[in-house]
């Protein structure tokens, strides 16, 4: 890969982090602001079952924000190289 391509990728995995991470902390902010509600409403919540069903998409997220990280400072190292 040239540099131009190098660049172009680095440039859609920084999105692509930051698209992962910011939708993970909205998953946690609604599983948080579910319960809010049902305890605002006065209505009964099992907070362990939310906190159960909501897990493997948080996981999910936090797994490709990771990823994309990772592959983001690969990415940048080789761009690095090729610059000296």
């Amino acid at each position: 890969m040239n540099k131009a391509e190098l660049i172009k990728l680095e440039i859609k995995l920084r999105k692509a982090y930051r698209s992962a991470f910011f939708c993970g902390v909205l998953v946690v902010m609604a599983a948080v602001a579910i319960v809010m509600v049902s305890l605002i409403a006065g209505q009964p919540v099992d907070q362990k079952a939310v906190a159960q069903d909501w897990t493997p998409l948080i996981m999910l997220m936090a797994f490709i924000a990771g990823s994309c990280h990772f592959f983001h400072a690969g990415v940048k190292e080789k761009i690095r190289k090729l610059d000296r």
